[in-house]
């Protein structure tokens, strides 16, 4: 699971973390260490483990996780172009962009390994000094920095 390696990998930093949803744990943000979920993995959670509505999944979720804040490493939650279903989760690639200040400035996902040249593209039209690419595979392990690109 990622949430493990990330443990694991950072043992002494004090993730925040969003109960129950472990599994839709996508990466982390390494400048100020916080988790980063995949909202639609939540809410998929949501439907397949409590039996909720689509509408009653986001609507728990915007007001009780979303909204919450917990302190200065309260988890990011972004929007990723995995689809609500009833099947396991998904393979994905995950491109975050940094500016000067290391600061995620946009992010975005893919079901196949991105190109040099979407990197590049995404790069550009991000603004951002510096990309990184993360794996997650179907063993839902992380390889953490995959590419780097930087302008």
């Amino acid at each position: 699971m990622i949430l493990d390696e990330i443990v694991q990998r950072f043992a002494d930093a004090e993730f925040l973390r969003a109960d129950g949803f472990d599994e839709a744990v996508i990466g982390f943000e390494p400048n100020e260490l916080k988790l980063v979920y995949d909202r639609n993995r939540m809410a998929n959670i949501l439907i397949v483990r409590d039996g909720m509505s689509e509408d009653d999944a986001w609507e728990y979720l915007e007001y009780n996780v979303f909204s919450a804040y917990v302190g200065e490493n309260t988890p990011l939650y972004i929007e990723t172009e995995y689809k609500i279903e009833d099947t396991p989760l998904q393979p994905a690639y995950l491109v975050l962009a940094y500016d000067r200040q290391e600061s995620i400035v946009g992010s975005e996902t893919h079901r196949e390994k991105p190109t040099k040249k979407q990197l590049k593209r995404f790069l550009s039209d991000s603004g951002a000094t510096t990309i990184q690419c993360f794996s997650i595979n179907e063993n839902n392990s992380n390889d953490y920095q995959l590419v780097r690109v930087q302008k």
